[in-house]
């Protein structure tokens, strides 16, 4: 299923305004494989019978949901069936990429850039308010913030965390495995163990 860019449905030849319906259906027919054998679905975009899936998974009822995204559609897909939502927020492009485009990207600006710990914390409450809605408990609901790079700004994390922020996703900098190492032991000491 494509992402969140038109052009990655134009591609693929589906319809970009049926993205929610289409990715809330694939939700669907995952649950129904991880949870009924035989499983069958008869959907608006998928039907199948009888199908089996082989191995099962371990977890029970079936491993966790993440979610991505910010919009409301998102936000209804959290609350229906997500164990963990990523609002994806931040940049989710690294510097150098960013560079290397620098013309295609001239005055463009990435949808999911900027989410504040204020936007974080309204979408956690509109996420359970909708769950509560439609009989969901998301008191365990794992929200997993992703900066776009490693910060040493401890006081803005925390105010992510305050912000209802259970984890934090990073992209490591280093040109090798060993520089990305060093990276991520002297992040683990000087920064999160501060949290």
């Amino acid at each position: 299923m494509p992402g969140y860019l038109k052009e990655e449905f134009e591609a693929f030849a589906l319809p970009p305004k049926q993205r929610n319906a289409m990715t809330n259906e694939f939700v669907r027919i995952m649950i129904e494989l991880w949870t009924t054998t035989p499983a069958s679905f008869d959907g608006a975009y998928y039907s199948f019978e009888g199908v089996e899936l082989k191995p099962p998974t371990i977890r029970r009822p079936h491993v966790p949901i993440w979610v991505g995204g910010s919009s409301p559609g998102a936000l209804k897909r959290v609350a229906e069936f997500g164990d963990v939502w990523t609002p994806l927020g931040f940049t989710v492009v690294n510097e150098s990429y960013l560079a290397s485009h620098e013309e295609e990207l001239a005055g463009k600006s990435l949808p999911t850039s900027g989410t504040t710990p204020e936007q974080l914390a309204a979408g956690i409450a509109r996420a359970k308010e909708l769950a509560a809605d439609a009989g969901r408990d998301l008191s365990t609901l794992q929200v997993v913030v992703a900066p776009n790079k490693l910060t040493t700004r401890i006081e803005r994390l925390r105010e992510y965390a305050e912000a209802g922020a259970t984890g934090f996703v990073f992209n490591v900098p280093g040109e090798s495995v060993a520089e990305c190492r060093a990276n991520i032991d002297w992040y683990a000491a000087e920064v999160m163990a501060t949290l």
